[in-house]
């Protein structure tokens, strides 16, 4: 990969899929998917306890982690059947005896073509790219996947505790369980977590942030295939209980469901929801997921290109009535106090014989990749002095502008020749700013106004 121009080679598992990523130069394509395709064809495992090492060391440093053992064991309150109740990493005693007979299985069983998709963002030709996918990955042999069917939590009826001791700040999070990323409430869902949280606006952003009720807090949606939650973070002030917290942000909840928010927040929501798909879109990386989220979700392209449009027709009311039927005694809260964990749940790694690989020798396949030439990359330089515009203001300040031909944002950046070497305040004055309003609005109505 590296010799191709690749960059960030990398992998990723969530509790739905696992993902393989990398950057590739444009000319690039055929020998990627060339290397791709023998990838997944027939893979020797050999690496499989040096590896092996890795995991333990992974799973150890996450137990030793204040924040991983507070969403552990939070997962596992609020799904105690599903899988999404137990570590990505894997459980401690799954690890302590791993079999390397059951992952050559597990690839014969799931990594097959009905149960992948090649996900592409970027400058090149579709047309050329489809026949170049079938041309290396058409041989490969579709098998029948027996389908995971996901068990069905037992509603929660009483709030449910649990805690978790570190010597970390204190913490606390709680969260409301739905039904997955495909559902109404998905919808619903997405609208009330913006009005609560939005980074200017929200709720909580005004009333406990802005207010300086609580040292932090948010929270956010987070939806996947078989389950969604509402989650809400905070940490507590100085001398203030998590209950406190957790009391603040359970008002915030109230609020909503007494329709104390304001009428235009829902069209501000969706004006801020297309600003950032449009940012988003300016990405390759963000196209590429957007794909991949479609096939892990099971997302049809119409849902997911028609989403703000569904979201603009959510009314006030339907946020009002959403928000008493849901959100009640149903939740889970997790607290994170100061103290020393008496659950010590590491892993004993056994004697690992180092595997000596042998770096200088190159296969067939490769000599072949290494020798080929592409097709040069045509890059386009800027010319600053024809490709940039600039004048100056009446009071003589310089204007550099250039016009956007993407899409319909503008940018716009002040420039002071000064920084925190020539005033050491600076920083922290500049920081202080989104706590101030001005002589004729208030911090709050600031924010409001700006959102």
């Amino acid at each position: 990969m590296a010799i191709l121009g690749a960059t960030g080679t990398n992998a990723f598992t969530s509790n739905d899929a696992t993902v393989y990523v990398n950057e590739i130069p444009s000319n690039q394509l055929e020998n990627y998917l060339e290397i791709s395709a023998e990838r997944f064809r027939k893979p020797i495992f050999r690496l499989f306890h040096t590896e092996l090492e890795t995991v333990y060391e992974e799973k150890n440093m996450y137990d030793d982690q204040d924040d991983s053992k507070l969403w552990e064991r939070f997962d596992r309150a609020m799904f105690k059947k599903h899988e999404y109740g137990r570590s990505i990493v894997g459980e401690t005693e799954h690890l302590k005896s791993p079999s390397i007979t059951s992952i050559k299985r597990y690839f014969e069983e799931r990594y097959v073509p009905n149960n992948m998709a090649i996900c592409l963002a970027g400058d090149f030709d579709p047309d050329v790219a489809i026949k170049l996918i079938d041309k290396y990955f058409g041989s490969f042999v579709a098998k029948d996947i027996n389908p995971y069917n996901p068990p069905i939590e037992d509603k929660i009826k009483n709030p449910e505790t649990v805690e978790v001791l570190g010597p970390d700040a204190e913490q606390m999070m709680l969260g409301f369980r739905f039904p997955g990323v495909n559902s109404k409430e998905a919808d619903l869902l997405t609208m009330t977590d913006m009005i609560l949280t939005n980074g200017k606006a929200g709720l909580i952003d005004l009333n406990l942030i802005q207010d300086q009720k609580v040292l932090g807090a948010s929270s956010f949606a987070y939806k996947r295939p078989d389950y969604s939650e509402h989650l809400f973070m905070g940490r507590p002030k100085q001398g203030q209980s998590l209950e406190e917290v957790k009391n603040l942000l359970l008002s915030q909840i109230d609020l909503l469901k007494k329709g104390e928010f304001s009428d235009w927040i829902l069209g501000a929501i969706i004006n801020d929801l297309k600003l950032n798909q449009i940012q988003a879109l300016e990405s390759n990386n963000s196209r590429v997921s957007t794909c991949y989220g479609s096939f892990i979700n099971g997302t049809s392209w119409e849902s997911i290109v028609n989403k703000i449009d569904r979201l603009s027709k959510i009314t006030k009311q339907d946020i009002i009535d959403f928000v008493n039927k849901n959100y009640n005694n149903n939740y889970v809260v997790a607290y994170k106090r100061t103290g020393v964990d008496p659950v010590v749940n590491k892993i004993k790694k056994p004697h690992i014989t180092p595997l000596e690989i042998n770096r200088e020798q190159k296969s067939d396949m490769f000599k072949k990749i290494e020798t080929q030439k592409p097709l040069p990359l045509e890059p386009v330089f800027l010319d600053f002095a024809k490709d940039v515009d600039k004048f100056n203001t009446k009071g003589n300040i310089e204007v550099l502008y250039n016009k956007n031909v993407e899409n319909k944002l503008f940018t716009l950046y002040y420039v002071f020749d000064m920084g925190a070497n020539h005033n050491k305040k600076l920083e922290m004055a500049i920081n202080y700013l989104s706590y101030l309003g001005t002589s004729k609005y208030t911090p709050t109505q600031i924010k409001q106004e700006f959102f």
